[in-house]
């Protein structure tokens, strides 16, 4: 009955639903009022005029929503085309943009024909429209969003000559690690990988949109013409590998070169020396193995002997330099190892 409500599901950037209709009226370049209605009744709506005109008399329903809706994707290098079918009940169609600086849904244009061609654009950049039709009684339901795009000319040699000045800081920060970049034309974020001599799989750290990107600059200086991220999520003593991947045109949206980074502090660059002394004791059901300390180790991996294998399998991981062993049987012969371990690595040699 006049309101079109569009559940946020559908909407980029947006946390809970937005009242399609408030922006429209808010933001509309049209002068026209919505009229609602609310029962089945053929209503009188005055013109608002002082000349003689006849009264309009307003009978029917809402328009049904816009059908065969599509937005251009790189087809056209200068203007995003925006197409649909109006119901037949419909008088004017609303041609709707994602505003993504005001965060709220704008009137392009309000026309009756079922084309429209955005020139307000930018190459490269990704834009999101919907159409809502109009008649007397009031407004159809929005279409689902479409996102849109020109032909890019962007090339991949933009991309290369960005990565090309790509670093991260060693041992410049006490709390994090600065990754810095060249600028890539056409990007409007990027995503940052990450691995660790801690955790050696790479896993995505964090989706970088344009209003991070303005909060990091604080980070940089008035020098850094580039990119710049923060990541504070770190320790010492551990060397971290980023790579980073641009929001660009398909082709060329390809992974960076990979850059290593640490904070102030020791890291751990060469392997620890095996421990020594090992003892081991039994006490019923349970193997107690105690050794001596080793260098430059964070831990200690402890190995049983499995004759299935025919080699040493790691039982277990401990900061200590003891370690007990509750699964063993009675009458059984058991041989085990130890491997002192830092952020570079294992040491080469069991101790035995």
């Amino acid at each position: 009955k006049g309101y079109a409500w569009i559940p946020y599901k559908f909407f980029p950037q947006v946390t809970g639903a937005v009242m399609v209709m408030e922006d429209i009226q808010e933001n509309s370049p049209s002068d026209d009022k919505i009229v609602t209605d609310d029962d089945d009744d053929d209503d009188v709506v005055d013109d608002d005029d002082d000349d003689d005109d006849t009264d309009v008399v307003v009978s029917g329903k809402v328009p049904g929503m816009p059908k065969s809706f599509d937005v251009s994707k790189g087809k056209f290098s200068d203007h995003i085309e925006v197409k649909w079918k109006a119901d037949s009940s419909a008088e004017k169609n609303l041609v709707l943009k994602w505003d993504v600086d005001d965060e709220e849904w704008k009137v392009l244009a309000t026309i009756s024909d079922q084309k429209f061609s955005d020139t307000d654009i930018q190459k490269g950049k990704y834009y999101y429209y919907s159409v809502i039709s109009q008649n007397k009684k009031g407004y159809s339901a929005p279409t689902t969003p479409i996102q849109g795009y020109t032909l890019s000319l962007f090339s991949r040699n933009e991309v290369d000559s960005a990565y090309a000045q790509i670093s991260a800081s060693q041992g410049a920060y006490d709390k994090y690690i600065m990754i810095k970049f060249g600028k890539i034309p056409e990007e409007e974020g990027y995503i940052v990988f990450r691995k660790s001599q801690k955790d050696p799989d790479w896993k995505l750290i964090m989706t970088v949109n344009e209003a991070m990107k303005k909060q990091l600059k604080k980070f940089g200086s008035s020098k850094d013409t580039g990119e710049i991220f923060i990541d504070q999520d770190v320790e010492t003593g551990i060397v971290y590998e980023y790579m980073v991947i641009p929001d660009v045109p398909k082709g060329a949206d390809t992974p960076s070169p990979i850059v290593k980074g640490w904070v102030k502090g020791n890291i751990y660059k060469n392997l620890p020396s095996a421990p020594t002394g090992i003892k081991v004791s039994i006490d019923k059901n349970v193997a107690s193995i105690q050794w001596q300390a080793s260098k430059d180790t964070v831990g200690y991996y402890v190995y049983r002997w499995d004759d299935a294998v025919k080699n040493f399998v790691k039982v277990g991981y401990v900061e200590d330099i003891k370690y007990k062993d509750d699964t063993i049987e009675s009458g059984k012969k058991y041989q085990y190892a130890v491997k002192s371990f830092n952020w570079a690595g294992e040491s080469k040699d069991f101790l035995k």
